[in-house]
Order: structure tokens, then sequence, then C-alpha cells
């Protein structure tokens, strides 16, 4: 999604984005009136140290608690623009720097090296010294992934188009993303975020729905496999001739 993607068009089609829309329409109209000079930074999930939801330690409490495995949707493929706590605060200083390019404009933020929520896993779990097996549910039924995506209750992609930050103001990664994730979860292991007695209680019971649809799931596999299917050969569409003066290709054409 770039800058002038459409936006919400209404409260009806989803209220909290439609409140954002007019919020950020209020703050550019200001600067349009002369009232101030603005630019507007559109965050993306931030990660890092001090984060108030933190999406990252439900994967290292799993680790913590001994669990092997982690359900996620749809084998985990989803793309969701995340950004490292450091890395946006450089868009905030780039933006101060370079007052005379960047005032009246509104720019997507985000780390420029982006992962899957798969590959998001994994990095922690490597952090960890461990692995952790991911389970594919649709996610009509992933429910225990839903606090790590922060509210997603679908599995599509949400990926902001920062090509205006990098090209106008020289955004780039001060810290690699994977670098980032791995002091992310440095930090989770020396300071662990204080959580109330319901989310605790939560997460147990999202152990247990893990579980079951890793039954689910292992039972689905082996009824995949009782029906002996076979990937089919490929036939490339482009004449390959081996030898000089055949007439007709591999495809009898």
């Amino acid at each position: 999604m770039p800058e002038n993607a459409p936006r919400v068009s209404s409260e009806k089609e989803f209220k909290f984005g439609h409140l954002v829309k007019i919020s950020e329409d209020a703050v550019m109209n200001g600067h349009n009136a002369g009232h101030y000079s603005a630019t507007h930074l559109r965050y993306p999930l931030v990660y890092g140290p001090r984060q108030p939801i933190p999406c990252e330690w439900w994967v290292v409490k799993r680790i913590l608690d001994g669990r092997k495995s982690i359900v996620l949707p749809d084998a985990g493929l989803t793309v969701m623009t995340r950004g490292y706590a450091e890395n946006m605060a450089q868009s905030v200083l780039l933006t101060v720097d370079n007052e005379n390019k960047s005032k009246g404009k509104i720019y997507n933020c985000g780390d420029t090296l982006q992962f899957t929520m798969a590959q998001w896993v994994e990095i922690i779990s490597s952090a960890m010294e461990t692995k952790l097996e991911i389970i594919s549910i649709p996610n009509e039924y992933a429910k225990p992934s839903q606090d790590i995506m922060i509210g997603g209750f679908n599995s599509q992609h949400l990926y902001f188009d920062t090509f205006k930050i990098r090209s106008e103001l020289g955004y780039y990664d001060k810290i690699c993303p994977k670098d980032a994730l791995k002091r992310t979860v440095g930090w989770y292991l020396e300071t662990p975020p204080s959580l109330n007695a319901s989310s605790e209680a939560n997460l147990s019971e999202q152990y247990k729905i893990e579980d079951k649809l890793k039954k689910i799931s292992s039972e689905a596999k082996e009824k995949y496999k009782a029906m002996g299917l076979s990937s089919p050969d490929f036939k490339h569409p482009y004449a390959h001739p081996k030898k000089p003066g055949k007439l007709k290709d591999h495809l009898g054409r």
C-alpha cells in the first residue's frame, strides 16, 4: 500500500480506521491552513523494548514454557509490516533534518526488510537456540495466533510501500531487522513483561487449544497421505532439443 492508496471511506467500513482518517485529515488541514508545519508518519506495528503489546513475548513465553510447536494461520505466510523502535526513531529524525523536503507530506514507515509470520517465529526461536514446529491451520480456526497478530482476524498481508521515505529522505534500516528481533528477545529475557492473571490464564487456555488443533492437523495429514497423491511431471513449454535434426519437440509439435 503506497501513501496514496484508498483509505477507509466510512465508519461502517471500519470504525477505527475511519477515526484515523479523520484525525490525519485534521492534522494536514492545519498544515495547509498555515497554522503549523506538519509531517505525518504512518507507523507500522512497532517492536522492541517497552512495547505495550508484546507480540514477540508470546512466542518467547511459549519457548520458556517448554512448548515445541506453535499454531499459525495458513502456514504463517502472512506479512504484516513491522518497524523496530530504533529504526522508526530514525524516521522521525530524518523528517526533522530534511524539513524542507518532508513538510506537508505523509510517509509510510517500516523496516525495509520484512518477514512472514513463520520467519518471525523462526528468528525468535533461533535467538533462543531452539526450534518451534509451525502447525499450519486455516485462519478461521487459528485463534491462538490472534494475540501475536494484534487484532488481525484474517491472514491477508498488510504491507506498506516505504519507497517514498527511502527515496526522498534516505531512510534505511539502521538496525538489521533480524538483529533487531534478536535484541528484542534478549530484552524480554532480561525484562519479562508484567502480565495480569487473566493474560496468563488465557495463554494456558491457548496451549490447550493448540494441542487440539495440532492433533486435528496430524490426523488430516495422515488422510492426505492415504490418498497416494503424486506431483505431475513438469513438461517445459519450450522446445529443448538434445540432438540436431529432430522434426518435432518433446510435446510433439
